[in-house]
């Protein structure tokens, strides 16, 4: 299970034209939403081990992987994770994306047991000079296999 201590995400210009508002709703029960700003937060995994943050200028820095444009987190497949690309820390945070974030402890014979969430960005934070300083979110854990909250 995913503890939330914050997040930081980002998410840019009118929601109609980014269609992140459209897909608010399309959520699993459970669902966390959350305000993300810069330097300020991020979301701690199940056991805490590892986290996902926002960072200037609009990335998510953690071990998440872009899903694509989604309306929503219940449109995330989580019963196909990717296998590759979760080298790169950075990724673009962008208002009506979904991304999978996995994080991982040992198991009791040294192997590895990984955590996942769904990520889904609702819009951007900016302030009164439209500069992005963060963004809205919504999360869930997942277990693949079982589904969400699992």
């Amino acid at each position: 299970m995913i503890v939330m201590t914050s997040l930081v995400a980002v998410s840019c210009g009118d929601d109609d034209d980014e269609g992140g508002e459209s897909g608010a709703g399309n959520t699993p029960e459970g669902t966390v939403t959350v305000n993300l700003e810069k330097g300020g937060s991020s979301i701690k995994f199940k056991g805490n081990y590892g986290t996902l943050s926002w960072e200037a200028p609009n990335n998510f820095y953690g071990p998440a992987i872009s899903v694509g444009k989604k309306n929503g987190l219940n449109n995330i497949d989580i019963n196909n994770i990717p296998e590759n690309g979760w080298d790169s820390y950075r990724v673009a945070c962008e208002p009506g994306h979904a991304y999978i974030v996995r994080s991982f402890n040992f198991g009791a014979n040294n192997e590895y047991l990984y955590y996942y969430a769904g990520v889904y960005v609702i819009k951007n934070l900016t302030n009164t000079k439209g500069e992005i300083i963060g963004a809205k979110v919504q999360y869930c854990n997942f277990t693949p296999g079982k589904g969400w909250n699992q």
